[in-house]
């Protein structure tokens, strides 16, 4: 997805490195799409993605459509790129435990 990402006419690929890495101070887990911090100060880089992309919205640490997983009274700081300059876009920060409930409920 990261290529695809960059060719979809990215208006800034050099963001693309941002949103492709690992968020520093986290772990990845690719098997459950979810990046998980231990710090209370957390830094995401999160690519919205173009309506090219119909399985996805957010690109984050090189996955698509993670869930993040903090400490109860994180500092949270998101880096948005919007990748399609003509729409707006969402993201819903919730206070929940696992199991969580798929993003279409």
């Amino acid at each position: 997805m990261d290529d695809e990402w960059q060719s979809a006419g990215s208006e800034n690929a050099a963001n693309a490195e941002l949103v492709s890495s690992a968020p520093v101070d986290a772990s990845v887990d690719s098997e459950e799409s979810r990046i998980i911090f231990q710090t209370k100060r957390v830094n995401l880089a999160i690519a919205v993605l173009p309506n090219a992309f119909d399985d996805a919205r957010f690109h984050i640490g090189g996955m698509d459509d993670p869930r993040i997983i903090t400490p109860l009274g994180s500092e949270i700081v998101l880096n948005v790129y919007n990748q399609d300059g003509l729409r707006s876009h969402g993201w819903k920060l919730i206070r929940r435990t696992p199991p969580f409930p798929s993003p279409e409920k």
